[in-house]
């Protein structure tokens, strides 16, 4: 009976650790942590429309619920709604955006040296949203580039649009 109890715990463990390891995500190591549960509606948090391009419809709603929740300072729970649009519409290039949008946020801009690996995963978003910048219309084209010039090493220069050199990268 022990080596039965034994056997059941050590697998139980064994999966519990499995999901922290990285590399097992499909996208990409910067999707190798953070929420990953599908969100649900919140009621009473405000609303932050904020218009976007996507084929899914459905992807307004659950962009719009990520805003207001990036708006309040909830970034874990605006990433858990910002990947279900990216699950909806995998190349829904403004839901990269707001991705990045949660770790680049108020508190961390501040800080001195955006190049610190902590940033690495937001970066990672952030190039995936100028990679489908040609998806998207002007509106959204201008805060992918802004964001992308305040903090991708090498875009400060001032582009109107381009941004190819991260889009091979």
């Amino acid at each position: 009976m022990r080596q039965i109890f034994a056997l059941v715990l050590l697998l139980v463990s064994v999966f519990a650790l499995a999901d922290d390891e990285p590399g097992h995500s499909s996208h990409g190591s910067a999707f190798d942590s953070g929420m990953r549960t599908r969100p649900w509606v919140m009621n009473g948090i405000g609303e932050a429309p904020f218009p976007i391009t996507s084929k899914n419809p459905e992807v307004q709603k659950w962009f719009n619920q990520g805003n207001a929740l990036l708006h309040s300072f909830w970034f874990e729970e605006a990433e858990r709604s910002f990947r279900w649009c990216l699950k909806l519409d995998p190349d829904c290039a403004m839901a990269y955006w707001s991705l990045a949008r949660c770790g680049f946020n108020w508190f961390t801009m501040s800080s001195p040296n955006l190049d610190d690996k902590d940033f690495d995963r937001y970066k990672a978003f952030l190039k995936e949203a100028v990679r489908r910048e040609d998806t998207v219309t002007d509106r959204e084209r201008m805060y992918i580039v802004a964001w992308a010039q305040a903090t991708l090493p090498g875009v400060k220069e001032g582009r109107k649009y381009s941004l190819s050199t991260f889009r091979k990268s």
